[in-house]
């Protein structure tokens, strides 16, 4: 079930050396040299996405500015909004042709409060609207002639923007573009994009698919929507990073219809067009088995909620379950995912194996689910369910075989 995600960031400087952020940009995979082997919006998309939900943006740029590329469709789709301005400088591809749709919402993006950056500007008059939006112009120096250089700085300095010098590979670039008062530098002068990679848990297209539909559709009840979500793991997993990224920044959650709530259809739609850009096929019998296990486990921890008459923790209990085995599948440990998930204390204890109120029904469940029937029979005895713990089994395995049959 887990693949691996990657980005490459490469850092930008300013005229004191000083680290201002870095430039993300699409890789296939860990030995890429370029973004390549899809179209840019897809490109874009997997970079959101994994930038945003697998690694986390500060992560990313150790708190400094990330540099994003949007190209023109995601510009005018406003999925800008997916991520925070007080991270992300949107960065406009040289592709965008400054129309009437891209200067609105280029216009909404700038009141909004992100940072506009234009990418390898050589535009001409008809760039104008765009360039007194923009915060950052990126000029290519790359082979760039004395004159040219000249001619193209003396053109920016009338606009209200820090000129970015990108592919600066000498030394003697870098101080020709510092004595035309450029004041941000990128290129493998400084570095070349370093690799990052992480592993992730790649949603099912169909079902992503599915979960758009009936976000979409007004006539979808918040509990069909819910029973979708909290029926796919993977999907849940993704929920909560959107739920606790810094565009919404709300932790604590405990229940997939608190995480719902806190995220809105309308975000989470765009969120989830994102992840049907990059999502993976039908999964494979063993990724099916692990999606079975959590399941199963979810399950279980919900209904000994229920047969020891506490059914207002029952919810909590159905996430603990469900999300008991994910730092294994990613290999990160629980500490951390319990943190990047934003989870409440409770189910961040339990997840811990530490002492708390839903660890005693974790406990039981994976007892019984490793065939540890006597450790697991001893412990449901102190709650008054042991005899009840076969039954609550077998329809843990019933319920999880019809949703996975769905």
């Amino acid at each position: 079930m887990t693949a691996e995600v990657h980005l490459a960031r490469q850092p930008i400087f300013d005229r004191t050396d000083s680290l201002h952020g870095y430039e993300l940009l699409y890789r296939a995979s860990p030995t890429a040299t370029a973004a390549t082997g899809t179209d840019t919006e897809t490109m874009t998309a997997a970079t959101f996405v994994n930038a945003a939900l697998a690694i986390g943006i500060p992560q990313l740029t150790a708190g400094t500015r990330a540099f994003v590329n949007i190209p023109r469709q995601l510009l005018i789709s406003r999925h800008w909004e997916l991520l925070d301005p007080t991270q992300v400088t949107l960065e406009l591809l040289e592709t965008i042709t400054p129309d009437l749709e891209v200067l609105k919402a280029a216009t909404a993006a700038r009141d909004a409060g992100y940072v506009l950056a234009l990418d390898d500007f050589v535009g001409g008059e008809e760039y104008d609207p765009l360039l007194r939006l923009a915060s950052v112009v990126k000029v290519d120096v790359l082979d760039a002639s004395d004159a040219a250089l000249l001619h193209m700085t003396q053109r920016l300095e009338r606009y209200d923007a820090t000129l970015l010098a990108e592919r600066v590979e000498t030394r003697e670039m870098l101080e020709r573009c510092r004595g035309l008062g450029y004041g941000l530098f990128q290129g493998y002068y400084f570095s070349r994009p370093e690799i990052v990679t992480r592993p992730d848990l790649p949603p099912e297209s169909a079902r992503v698919a599915q979960l758009m539909r009936m976000a979409s559709d007004d006539g979808t009840h918040e509990n069909e929507l819910e029973e979708a979500l909290r029926t796919d793991p993977v999907l849940t997993y993704k929920l909560l990073r959107i739920a606790n990224s810094a565009a919404i920044g709300r932790g604590g959650i405990e229940t997939v219809r608190q995480a719902l709530r806190v995220v809105g259809r309308g975000t989470l739609h765009r969120w989830l067009t994102l992840l049907f850009m990059t999502s993976a096929p039908l999964r494979s019998g063993v990724e099916k088995a692990l999606l079975r296990s959590c399941l199963e486990q979810g399950r279980m921890c919900e209904l000994t909620a229920e047969a020891v008459g506490r059914k207002n923790i029952a919810s909590p209990l159905f996430l603990t379950g469900l999300l008991s085995r994910l730092d294994a599948v990613l290999g990160v440990p629980i500490k951390e995912l319990a943190s990047a998930l934003g989870l409440g204390a409770e189910v961040q204890a339990a997840l811990r194996r530490e002492e708390g109120p839903y660890t005693p029904f974790l406990a039981v469940t994976e007892a019984y689910e490793r065939g540890d029937f006597d450790r697991a029979l001893s412990a449901a005895s102190l709650m008054g369910v042991d005899d009840l713990l076969p039954a609550i089994y077998t329809d843990a395995v019933q319920w999880t075989a019809e949703v996975l049959a769905t």
